[in-house]
C-alpha cells in the first residue's frame, strides 16, 4: 500500500504531465488565388519551457512533406521564424506562386524538445487555390468597359472641338473677307450662311455686329 507521501508525488507528476500536454489547431479551410501568396496557420499550446521544432505534410497517398527542397515546392515554402515559434507558439506556413496543383490538405506538426518528448499535429487545413482568371474576369471586363467608354467620349469630344474650330475659322475668314470689301465673297459665304452657323456654333456675339461695306453698298443698290 502506498504511503500518504509516495501518492502525493504521483498526483503530482501526472498533473503536471497533464499540464503539458501539448495541442495544435489550424484553420479548416484557406481560399487563395493562383500566382499569389497564402499563409497556413497553425498554433500551438504547451505549458512550460521548450525548444522544438515544426514540419508541413501535405495529406495525400504518400504523404509529402513541404518544404523548400520538395518536388512541386522547390523554393516556394516559408516558415515561422525561431523567435515566432518560441514566443508566439506559432507555427505558420507560407506558400508562394501558387498554382492551381497546390489545393489540397495541409497538416501542421509540431515537436518539443522535452522530456518526455512531445509531438502532435492538427486536424489539417485544406487550401483551395481558384483560377487567376476565374476569378477576377468581372472586375477585367468592367476595366475594360470604363477604359473603351472613355476612350470613346474622349474621341466625340476631341472631333466636336476639331468641328467647331474648323467652323469657327471658316466664317471667320468670311467675315474677314467681307470686311475687306472682296466683291467675290458672297460667291461662297453669304451674310444668311454666316449668321445661321454663328448661332449653331455659339460664336461670340460681337461678331453679329459686325457690319461690312459689302452689305452698306447692296441695300444702297436695292434702295434705288
Amino acid at each position: 500500500m502506498l504511503d500518504g507521501g509516495t501518492l502525493l508525488i504521483i498526483l503530482t507528476a501526472l498533473q503536471a504531465s497533464s499540464a503539458q500536454n501539448l495541442g495544435v489547431y489550424q484553420i479548416l479551410k484557406v481560399s487563395a488565388t493562383e500566382h499569389g501568396s497564402v499563409t497556413l496557420f497553425c498554433n500551438f499550446t504547451f505549458n512550460g519551457t521548450f525548444t522544438g521544432y515544426n514540419k508541413w505534410y501535405r495529406h495525400e497517398v504518400k504523404e509529402l512533406e513541404v518544404t523548400n527542397t520538395s518536388k512541386g515546392y522547390i523554393g516556394r515554402v516559408s516558415f515561422v521564424s525561431p523567435t515566432d515559434f518560441m514566443y508566439q507558439k506559432s507555427a505558420n506556413l507560407q506558400l508562394h506562386q501558387l498554382n492551381l496543383s497546390d489545393s489540397g490538405l495541409y497538416i501542421c506538426e509540431v515537436t518539443l524538445m522535452t522530456s518526455p518528448l512531445w509531438t502532435a499535429r492538427g486536424n489539417g487545413t485544406y487550401l483551395d487555390v481558384k483560377s487567376f482568371v476565374a476569378e477576377d474576369s468581372k472586375l477585367q471586363l468592367a476595366i475594360a468597359a470604363s477604359c473603351s467608354t472613355i476612350t470613346i467620349i474622349a474621341i466625340l469630344v476631341f472631333a466636336a472641338v476639331a468641328v467647331f474650330l474648323g467652323y469657327h475659322k471658316k466664317f471667320s475668314e468670311c467675315l474677314v473677307l467681307r470686311n475687306m470689301e472682296d466683291e467675290d465673297v458672297h460667291t461662297y459665304c453669304t451674310a444668311e450662311e454666316i449668321r445661321s452657323h454663328i448661332y449653331e456654333q455659339t460664336i461670340p456675339q460681337k461678331i453679329l455686329k459686325m457690319k461690312s461695306p459689302l452689305d452698306s453698298s447692296r441695300i444702297g443698290n436695292t434702295d434705288s
